[in-house]
């Protein structure tokens, strides 16, 4: 699900499919291949502890995050994988952030908590050099993110800033009922308490979070004096910070329809959003989209929907040398158009487009049995590689027998990207 390359080393993180449950912690793991490998060494968690997310730093050394139903903790790895420092993670000001909502804090279960109830997906972290970002969502909903110094001596981390991102307000959790559907092939039914991260060369900091309810715009507006239209309802919203913290402005994404974000990358001086936007009510609905947004901009460059086949979702983009976009997703699914229930069949996506994110089209790319999805690019050895899922299940592949919930990884190269 993630791929990262720094001079000849490379990580990825890999994630099992398990049923969709209020509050399940994901089975993730790392793989890690530090310069001159022969093979990648593996790092799990500890029990009781769910691995979120990963980042490798120049240096070879990695820093991970991970997650209890209510608790965070940072470790930071050497090139081998190995252990050499940890610190939990705890905010106090995170049980007084404040929150704005017509339903008042009634929503909140745990103020104290680092994550929301609903899911331990709500976290992620980016390299700044040998230091770290964070960008999370907390128990009271709000969206905060923090810069984090490493102290190689002590082998811990520091809070150095902290950055309102979002006021808590309410957002809604959902489930497969009934006892039918065990599976969430697109993470969509927790995509509303994700949040997105990236950091660029120079320490600035984009921050994505979907926007799904008009109470996200009522809040923002209450908490930044901001004036978002109050008929706001689906979009995605994209804060910029300084490498300081300090925060510049948000930019708008309006989708007009129904939408989830799920990837977010600085590609020069623009930032890149993608994800999946419901144009249609009927089962091939779903169209990709990607919006960029320049460095210091508060309005967008461009938004396009991305229709390859039945329906498509983008997952990350990459920006290729001669200025084109390079996108990872997922196409010829079809869903339920009044309900979450995605095919079985879906095939992975490659695709490239203009630099404007026009004239999108398909690159050949294997594909597998059953559920495919091509998740993440990373550019290493001076090629390009995809990292992904095939033979995967769809939301009810599993329904009366659990074996069939099952999936292999693939990491491959590029040959060519004409």
């Amino acid at each position: 699900m993630k791929l990262r390359a720094s001079g000849n080393a490379w990580m990825a993180v890999a994630e099992k499919p398990r049923p969709h449950e209020d509050n399940t912690a994901p089975d993730r793991h790392l793989l890690v291949a530090p310069p001159g490998a022969s093979a990648a060494l593996e790092f799990t968690p500890p029990a009781g502890w769910a691995l979120i997310d990963s980042v490798l730093h120049p240096s070879g050394e990695l820093s991970v995050v991970l997650a209890t139903a209510r608790q965070l903790r940072l470790l930071r790895l050497g090139a081998q994988a190995q252990q050499i420092g940890n610190a939990d993670f705890v905010d106090p000001l995170t049980a007084t952030d404040p929150i704005f909502s017509e339903g008042g804090s009634s929503f909140v279960h745990d103020s104290s908590s680092q994550l929301p109830f609903a899911t331990r997906d709500a976290v992620r972290i980016a390299a700044a050099g040998e230091n770290l970002v964070m960008a999370l969502r907390t128990g009271r909903h709000a969206v905060v993110a923090y810069g984090l110094r490493y102290a190689r001596e002590q082998g811990d981390f520091t809070i150095g800033w902290r950055t309102l991102v979002e006021p808590g307000v309410a957002i809604d959790a959902e489930a497969y009922r009934g006892g039918s559907g065990t599976f969430d092939p697109f993470n969509g039914m927790e995509n509303q308490f994700h949040v997105a991260l990236d950091v660029d060369a120079a320490g600035q900091v984009a921050i994505g979070v979907a926007l799904t309810r008009t109470e996200l715009v009522y809040g923002h507006n209450r908490q930044f004096n901001a004036n978002l239209p109050g008929t706001l309802l689906n979009g995605v919203l994209l804060t910029q910070l300084r490498a300081d913290g300090l925060r510049l402005h948000t930019t708008v994404i309006d989708t007009a329809h129904f939408s989830e974000l799920h990837g977010l990358r600085w590609i020069g001086a623009q930032i890149a959003l993608v994800g999946r936007v419901r144009t249609r009510a009927e089962s091939t609905g779903w169209d990709g989209f990607v919006g960029l947004v320049s460095q210091g901009r508060q309005t967008p460059d461009s938004y396009r929907l991305i229709d390859i086949d039945r329906s498509d979702l983008l997952l990350d983009v990459a920006r290729l040398p001669d200025g084109r976009l390079l996108f990872a997703g997922s196409t010829g699914y079809t869903q339920n158009p009044s309900g979450r229930s995605v095919s079985e069949e879906a095939a992975p996506l490659l695709a490239v487009s203009a630099a404007d994110g026009s004239g999108a089209r398909r690159l050949a790319l294997t594909a597998g049995a059953r559920h495919n999805q091509a998740w993440t690019l990373a550019q290493w050895g001076g090629k390009w590689w995809v990292g992904g899922m095939e033979d995967g299940p769809g939301t009810h592949t599993d329904d009366a027998d659990p074996s069939r919930l099952r999936s292999k990884g693939f990491v491959r190269a590029l040959a060519t990207i004409d």
